[in-house]
């Protein structure tokens, strides 16, 4: 056995490495709490999310549902840019989002987003702002992280969250579309849990 002052060495050294993880903007996998987290898709105000530079085919509401065949691909005819705008019916605190890009994809014209940027609270955002303003977190998405897995968020940044922009700002391929099949957001209502309006996540 190990004696008391080496086992103390060890969890401390096991704690200020688990802090240096939660401080880096890294997409990773969920750790120790995803049993208490939900998938937020019943408490998303559907009225009230929109996207910006997508074509006229673009399924937003149901990507955030998790529908098979809908997508949210950029104008072909002006830039791979996203500008994404989701509200909740009520404040969350906002663990993680999945991102879904078939990786089996066959047009060589689109690819899935690799720069994202998060935005609480900014609603009155447009391309050349969003751009220049310092987010409340950005990821850098390889493709592996495109089959829909959680990426945590830096947590403490979004413990009140009722409305969040995705700045998607390129793409995997640097492809003139950018397309993405799949948004979800992991987390819990601020207030506490409404078991009949969320989908558990172990059901997503």
């Amino acid at each position: 056995p190990l004696r008391p002052g080496k086992n103390r060495v060890c969890i401390l050294d096991k704690l200020s490495r688990r802090m240096a993880a939660e401080k880096e903007d890294i997409p990773g996998p969920v750790a120790g709490t995803k049993d208490a987290m939900v998938n937020l898709s019943g408490i998303i105000d559907y009225s009230r999310v929109s996207v910006l530079n997508a074509d006229s085919k673009a399924n937003l509401k149901g990507i955030l549902k998790g529908e098979d065949g809908a997508a949210v691909r950029s104008d072909a005819d002006v830039d791979h840019q996203l500008l994404i705008f989701v509200s909740f019916q009520e404040a969350v605190k906002l663990h993680g989002l999945g991102f879904k890009t078939p990786a089996s994809s066959t047009d060589a014209k689109a690819s899935g987003p690799k720069t994202v940027k998060l935005f609480v609270g900014a609603t009155n955002l447009d391309f050349e702002s969003a751009a220049s303003a310092a987010p409340t977190q950005a990821f850098a998405l390889k493709p592996e992280h495109l089959d829909g897995r959680e990426l945590l968020t830096t947590f403490v940044k979004f413990q009140n969250v009722l409305q969040l922009t995705l700045f998607i700002e390129t793409n995997q391929k640097d492809t003139a579309v950018t397309v993405l099949n799949g948004l979800s957001f992991i987390g819990a209502p601020k207030a506490g849990f409404n078991v009949a309006a969320i989908k558990k996540i172990d059901d997503h």
